[in-house]
């Protein structure tokens, strides 16, 4: 517990095991999540470890862009435009796998953090 955080804050190696993309884009939000003790980082770090909780995080990033695009679907659809409707649905799934795929990357963290802990105790 250095400098008066604790142990089990986000560390850099956490956000290093993100994809270069993501540690470009998520990296200062899941930090600000940390800062705020009611964030969702804390509320997932004693279930899923310090990695697991950070793969959570940008998870939940990832989702942030898909929800415009599902307005520009119904844009799309309003204005007749199907090219619009196609590149907007595509890309809106494209997000939500990449969501899901780190997802399933923090439940297998997750387990691996449990299983330490069943170790040590």
């Amino acid at each position: 517990m250095m400098d008066g955080r604790p142990d089990n804050a986000p560390s850099d190696s956490a956000i290093e095991r993100l994809t270069l993309l993501e540690q470009a884009l998520w990296s200062k939000p899941i930090k600000r999540q940390y800062e705020s003790k009611d964030s969702r980082y804390w509320k997932n770090v004693g279930k899923y470890g310090n990695v697991g909780s950070t793969f959570i995080s940008a998870a939940i990033l990832w989702l942030i862009p898909a929800y415009p695009l599902v307005l520009v679907v119904i844009l799309g659809l309003a204005l007749n435009i199907p090219f619009l409707v196609v590149i907007s649905v595509i890309g809106a799934v494209l997000l939500c796998l990449i969501s899901t795929l780190r997802n399933l990357s923090a439940f297998r963290e997750g387990k691996l953090f449990r299983e330490g802990l069943a170790k040590k105790g």
